[in-house]
């Protein structure tokens, strides 16, 4: 069996070449593919609460492992408090705005709190 099969490949060669290119091009779109999708379930902030924001500044979401899958936090990381004077001080920048959010549930429904300082965040219209 192997060697009708190195006689196919050394008789159509370009045509082995060309479906080992189109399968490698394939591996690599459907795994960059499931890459976004990955991140895109793990992303944990909400897109229209800050849609209309230039920046947005956030605590890494994982614990870096070097041998394996990073595992990801089921809580928001925080980061510290003077991040946002450090990002005021910094040349360029019009307005900085901490956002603090709490979790609560209403009527056992899981609702997200933020503080009024957020309030002055831009607000994305559709």
């Amino acid at each position: 069996m192997w060697d009708l099969a190195r006689a196919t490949i050394r008789h159509r060669a370009a045509g082995f070449v060309g479906v080992f290119v189109a399968v490698l091009a394939a591996s690599a779109l459907i795994t960059a593919l499931g890459v976004l999708f990955e991140s895109g379930l793990r992303a944990g902030v909400p897109p229209q609460r800050y849609a209309a924001a230039t920046v947005i500044i956030g605590g890494n979401q994982a614990f870096p492992l070097e041998e394996d899958i990073d595992p990801h936090y089921t809580e928001r990381v925080p980061v510290p408090a003077d991040t946002v004077d450090a990002v005021a001080r910094v040349s360029g920048v019009d307005t900085a705005v901490g956002d603090v959010s709490v979790a609560a549930a209403v009527r056992d429904q899981p609702v997200v709190g933020h503080g009024w300082g957020s309030a002055t965040l831009p607000v994305h219209h559709q």
